[in-house]
């Protein structure tokens, strides 16, 4: 593969992830905290089944919050953890290739996470890595956290295993 056609799939790639990340962005608590069944009841309600567009605004709805993600409303990408968690992977192995540890991760949480624009993360986003600030391994601590809270951790295996592909 020549280097013009890696960069091209990157690129694609890049602009792939960062489009359906906004159109995910306007329903996606509506539809991880009420359900599929509101989800759909939201499309019905916007005219948008099949979904083949970004998601239509219905005012006086709780996608009303991300109307600078639906479809009249967009005119660029928003910040988005999903966005600055795949920065952060990408941040990471450039850093420190595929041997990387789960310490390396919160780390690099610390370093680089609270600096990307935008960056709100959620309660089991943001408690991940203070075991290191207590000096206790992620892994030991992980297995005391909340169901929730442990795929946040595992994030390094998926990365890793991701980056030998």
């Amino acid at each position: 593969m020549t280097e013009t056609t890696v960069e091209r799939r990157i690129c694609n790639a890049w602009i792939g992830r960062i489009s359906g990340c906004m159109l995910g962005k306007p329903v996606e608590m509506l539809s991880m905290r009420h359900g599929a069944a509101a989800l759909g009841s939201y499309l019905d309600r916007a005219g948008a089944v099949p979904l083949r567009d970004y998601v239509p605004l219905v005012p006086g709805t709780p996608v009303e919050r991300h109307a600078d993600c639906c479809k009249d409303g967009l005119v660029a990408a928003v910040p988005d953890d999903d966005i600055n968690y795949t920065v952060l992977s990408l941040m990471l192995l450039e850093e420190r290739g595929t041997d990387f540890t789960t310490e390396d991760v919160a780390r690099a949480w610390f370093r680089w996470l609270p600096a990307m624009p935008g960056c709100r993360t959620g309660a089991k986003a943001s408690t991940a890595p203070r075991p290191s600030r207590r000096s206790v391994r992620p892994s030991r601590r992980a297995r005391r956290c909340s169901p929730q809270s442990r795929p946040r951790w595992s994030c390094c295996r998926l990365i890793r295993r991701a980056s030998k592909r």
